[in-house]
């Protein structure tokens, strides 16, 4: 569904101009979103940036309902929680619904790497990790 990826995309993508973590504030930032599909505004997606103990905490949420002569006809719900230090992801949370479909992501650094899991099963990567 092309739509839907340029409606992720431009959120996702606006994220972009607000990296690289280690450059924000000590003070807790919000960037808000609307997400509009033509004249139609379709949802929003926020994110929330707070200063925990010498780390940052970043909480993103999306919510976008499209319809189609009043039928939803696509539906996405995402929730995310990570702990950064400098530029090296140290946790995240994430729990996404699109339609009917359920995905959810957890990880951990321990060491001198990263211990993510999903429905998938689990998976260890080396070194210091970021999200998109």
């Amino acid at each position: 569904m092309r739509r839907r990826e340029c409606l992720i995309g431009a959120a996702a993508g606006a994220l972009g101009t607000l990296w690289p973590l280690h450059v924000a504030a000590q003070a807790s930032r919000q960037w808000h979103f609307d997400v509009w599909l033509g004249d139609t505004q379709v949802g929003h997606h926020h994110f929330d940036l707070n200063p925990a103990g010498g780390q940052q905490e970043l909480r993103s949420e999306a919510d976008l309902n499209v319809k189609l002569f009043s039928v939803r006809v696509f539906r996405y719900h995402h929730e995310s929680t990570e702990q950064w230090e400098g530029n090296c992801l140290q946790s995240i949370d994430s729990r996404t619904r699109e339609n009917k479909r359920e995905l959810w992501v957890k990880g951990q650094r321990r060491g001198d790497g990263f211990e993510l899991s999903n429905r998938d099963g689990d998976t260890r990567l080396p070194g210091c990790v970021m999200t998109y």
